[in-house]
């Protein structure tokens, strides 16, 4: 028996083959359809001819001429017998269905997990169960499981092709290439009025393509960008001859990417934490270079195997929640378009098209490249089950300043800490160039207890002995007065060197903000404040008040070292936060949002069209992406929007165009919980909530998904959701916990909706899946061994993690059931019979990614002569080693371009 893994072309044409010698074969596909996504030109030389009789049906045109471009020199090149541009979804199903006649089995929506070797049998764990065989051949594309599963991967590169399938008007018989794009530009018509535009390249792909895509008149119809795997001669294809890599598989290893400014949640060193993805992965790399293993110098692929300990949060697939430990990270330049999925409620998450997000499909949890997902059929699964972690009672300012820059404890002064110290004559040591009052005021450096080996306890600590009154506690109480506090800095804080200053508007001062904000330093800080009234310069009268306190510690503790960060764009939920207990969070946000939000309430002429919702606006993906994960933890479930402010002129000031982020929180049930954070409408929310009559769930089960539990349980439905039951569209979390908690023998499918339920994860429809812009030049990825998934994005969203030609694909096929037959050495046939048209093709290609403009036009010029023309038009580009020799030969002066060989 044969397990090949992957029914594209290679894995298709190969279990055909194997069939046609009497062995049992099955043919795994991860997919529903054969064919889809599409990723590749169809351009097949002739050569295809000597392999299989192609069915006209998979044939969509036929080239008879190569049209050269650059820089107004063109160069056509007759093709002789022609290619053939196939449409390959029909080309594969054509495949797969010659392979299922001749009594391959294929499996459909089967994904290989993992396989190893036991007792010299193939064991293959896949979404539907463990398969055993003789032998297991990897077909799976670029990034192998196959060949993941047995470290073969290692070595490989890849280069990035950007197509787009187009409408336009276009010469059906010519095949165009343009120099100076990338590698190359390409321009394949399927007729009159259909093409496929790409290029193929490594850095600045997007910036290339779009450029190469302005010289069209076109109409984008469909994204087909993927990977081209890059052989590799020194990288084995097989393992212990049981396990064997063909097609692309025998190619690359291809990385997921997330963006930079993602959120995750990790938990380190006992804290839960949410931090943006790029800035753990950097930091991670940064205090370990040495371990750092660079995996592929083309895009710069980086990834580091951790030693110390961080677990992420993520779903099994079944459902139930788990804390895993994090392998590795990854890293690696922005090579692909970046994407971002949105959801139902307005959660999102921006990846790659390779990235793929795990979906919920009838009666599982799989995996789906972005490029595959579908609007409104797809749907993603949020973490609305946030741990609640208490853990965290007072934070040691001293311990987090010499955490962040040990320097510093040569500025910071001790106020009243010299009962600490062991060995008083020293201290003049440390006070020399200090005036004399400082040992009278009990002013000592911290340095000084250091060097002593001893932490002062119970002291005041300040950067300026004139301002007593700015100095902090060593120890500050993380109360309902300092989680306020923290409020209120991210809703109006911004950092000076005089310190923090928090700024209030007059509807601020009227409803008592300002003097909360001054009771909350008091309480928590123990220091003085500043209070100014600030002016509007163009009207001249008092427009906001600014409240101005501490000084560069507490700058810098609230800014870096509690991680509010500074500035609108950047502004963040410190990590503490996530650790308190669930009042000490609604202190915080009650303070955010009477800082930065308002209530709404509604009454319209008919009841049925009363609402209200709690609404706040930032310009920071980050904050907002925090503000979920902690209504998550205390039972809320908001909605998240996008409002676009247009640029404008004000008092003559311009103003830019800003996106920003809409958070609210409209359910009845969830307004309740809030209800305390505006004390002045508290009564009358109250009133309001009780007089309508909310029915509608946050958290429901669409019909559609459920429609065959439905079926086999009309009964419980009746009695939990009424005789109307039928006519709901979705069933809430509530009543189908209960009603699932009734069925003692469960099937797999109601045992995995029931973890969903139990363990609150949403399950929403997918909205929209749209190319987003990003910052940043890099994208990172988490490795999670065995679950292999993990939560990221703005609310939450599971992830999942991952670490040629046709003609080439279908001859590897045709040596490889050769080998399986009769036996042999696979590797040594490949590179015998294939790999050195691969090389040698790889060569030509790295000796013109050295080519200056002069050196195109100089081999335009060479090609451009009859005797060139008639030899190019009597051999397959596909084979150059049967021309090259004699191409030089025709035309000595090709020799010129060697000197690139050796750079």
């Amino acid at each position: 028996m044969v397990t090949i893994v992957g029914a594209g072309p290679s894995g298709s044409y190969l279990g055909y083959l194997l069939a046609k010698e009497g062995f049992k074969v099955n043919l795994l596909e991860e997919h529903s359809c054969i064919g889809k996504p599409v990723q590749c030109t169809g351009v097949v030389t002739d050569a295809i001819d000597n392999v299989l009789k192609l069915d006209e049906s998979v044939i969509v045109n036929k080239i008879k001429t190569v049209r050269v471009h650059f820089n107004g020199d063109i160069l056509d090149v007759d093709l002789g017998k022609g290619d053939y541009i196939l449409d390959r979804c029909k080309f594969d199903r054509y495949l797969c269905e010659m392979a299922e006649n001749e009594g391959v089995k294929v499996l459909l929506n089967h994904r290989l997990n993992a396989a190893s070797i036991v007792n010299k049998k193939i064991q293959c764990l896949t979404n539907k169960g463990l398969i055993e065989d003789e032998i297991l051949v990897g077909a799976d594309g670029p990034y192998s499981r196959v060949g993941n599963s047995f470290n073969m991967l290692n070595g490989r590169k890849y280069k990035t092709a950007m197509q787009y399938r187009v409408k336009g008007e276009f010469e059906p018989d010519v095949y165009k290439v343009y120099l100076g794009y990338g590698e190359f530009g390409w321009l394949v018509p399927e007729n009159k009025n259909f093409a496929r535009i790409g290029v193929v390249g490594d850095s600045n792909l997007r910036k290339e393509f779009n450029k190469f895509l302005k010289l069209f008149k076109v109409k984008k119809l469909e994204n087909q960008t993927g990977m081209i795997p890059l052989f590799n001669h020194d990288v084995p294809l097989s393992f212990k001859n049981k396990v064997f890599l063909t097609g692309d598989a025998a190619g690359l290893v291809k990385a997921s990417s997330v963006d930079y400014s993602e959120s995750i949640m990790i938990f380190e060193d006992g804290m839960m934490k949410s931090i943006r993805v790029g800035e753990f992965v950097n930091d991670l790399m940064n205090k370990n270079k040495s371990k750092i293993i660079l995996e592929d110098k083309e895009i710069d692929l980086k990834s580091l195997k951790l030693d110390k300990r961080v677990d992420v949060f993520t779903l099994d697939k079944k459902g139930k929640l788990k804390l895993v430990r994090l392998n590795r990270v990854i890293k690696h330049r922005l090579k692909d378009n970046l994407y971002e999925v949105i959801c139902e409620k307005g959660f999102r998450v921006k990846v790659t098209s390779a990235h793929s997000i795990m979906c919920l499909s009838n009666d599982e949890i799989i995996e789906k490249k972005t490029s595959e997902l579908v609007t409104g059929q797809d749907y993603l699964l949020i973490r609305n089950n946030v741990p609640k972690l208490n853990s965290i009672k007072e934070i040691n300012v001293i311990k987090l300043l010499l955490d962040y820059d040990k320097s510093l404890a040569k500025r910071i002064l001790v106020f009243r800490g010299m009962k600490y110290l062991r060995h008083k004559r020293d201290l003049r040591f440390y006070l020399n160039g200090l005036p004399k009052t400082y040992y009278r005021r009990d002013l000592i450096p911290l340095e000084a207890f250091l060097d002593q080996g001893v932490i002062p306890e119970d002291v005041k600590i300040t950067m300026n002995p004139a301002k007593k009154f700015l100095a902090i506690p060593n120890k500050i109480k993380i109360n309902k007065y300092f989680a306020r506090l923290l409020g209120y800095y991210v809703a109006e804080g911004s950092l000076k060197k005089s310190g923090i200053i928090l700024n209030f508007g007059k509807d601020d001062i009227l409803n008592g903000n300002l003097e909360d904000v001054k009771y909350c330093i008091e309480r928590s800080l123990g220091i003085r404040y500043c209070i100014s009234m600030v002016k509007n310069k163009f009207t001249k009268e008092d427009s906001k008040v600014n409240v101005v306190f501490g000084g560069f510690i507490v700058g810098l503790l609230f800014s870096r070292l509690l991680g509010c960060n500074f500035g609108s764009e950047n502004k963040e939920v410190p990590n503490i936060i996530f650790n308190v207990s669930d009042s000490l969070r609604k202190e915080f946000l009650k303070a955010y949002f009477r800082g930065d939000g308002h209530l709404r309430i509604r009454k319209s002429k008919k009841r049925r069209n009363w609402s209200a919702d709690l609404t706040v606006e930032t310009a920071s993906r980050k904050l907002v992406s925090d503000l979920v994960l902690l209504l998550f933890q205390l039972g809320v479930s908001p909605n998240v929007r996008t409002v676009i402010h247009k640029g404008h002129v004000l008092y003559g000031k311009n103003i830019k165009t800003t996106c920003n982020y809409v958070l609210s929180v409209s359910n009845q049930k969830d307004l309740y919980k809030l209800r305390d954070f505006f004390p002045e409408k508290r009564n009358v929310l109250t009133s309001f909530i009780r007089s309508i009559n909310d029915s509608k769930s946050m958290k429901g089960i669409p019909k559609k998904l459920i429609s065959d539990i439905f079926r086999n349980r009309k009964l419980l439905f009746r009695k939990y959701f009424g005789h109307s039951y039928s006519s709901f569209k979705t069933y809430s979390y509530e009543k189908m916990i209960r009603l699932l908690g009734k069925i003692k023998n469960k099937n797999k499918k109601e045992k995995l909706y029931f973890n969903l339920i139990k363990n609150n994860v949403l399950i929403l429809p997918i909205k929209d899946v749209k190319i987003a812009d990003s910052k940043y030049d890099e994208v990172f990825d988490l490795e999670v061994n065995d679950i292999n998934t993990f939560v990221g994005g703005l609310g939450n969203i599971l992830l999942h993690n991952t670490h040629g030609g046709i003609v080439y694909g279908l001859n590897a096929a045709k040596v490889l059931s050769k080998i399986i037959k009769d036996g042999g050495n696979y590797d040594k046939e490949i590179k015998r019979l294939i790999g050195k048209e691969l090389l040698l093709s790889l060569k030509i290609r790295q000796v013109m990614s050295f080519f200056k403009e002069e050196d195109y036009s100089y081999l335009i010029s060479l090609f451009n002569q009859e005797r060139v023309l008639e030899l190019m038009k009597e051999y397959n580009r596909d084979f150059p080693s049967k021309f090259l020799f004699k191409l030089l030969l025709k035309e000595p002066r090709f020799l010129k371009f060697l000197k690139f060989v050796a750079i």
